[in-house]
């Protein structure tokens, strides 16, 4: 199994927004060959700048060669 993990950081005036389509998004990535799942988590340090918060998805992948499919098509 392989881990491939995106962080983002999110400005706190499309919060709400970010958040209820970054949900959508995990689901049609989950459903692309070879994901098996995902954790999203909220990044508390270091803290964010001006009230910006980062977020952290971690999505697991059967092997290698399916992250190499994803990032290739």
């Amino acid at each position: 199994m392989l881990v491939y993990e995106v962080c983002v950081d999110v400005d706190p005036a499309i919060r709400a927004e970010y958040v209820a389509w970054l949900r959508g998004h995990v689901d049609e990535i989950l459903a692309l060959p070879g994901f098996l799942g995902a954790d999203t988590f909220e990044v508390l340090d270091p803290a964010g700048e001006d009230g910006w918060f980062g977020l952290c998805v971690q999505y697991r992948l059967r092997d290698a060669a399916a992250l190499d499919l994803y990032l290739r098509d």
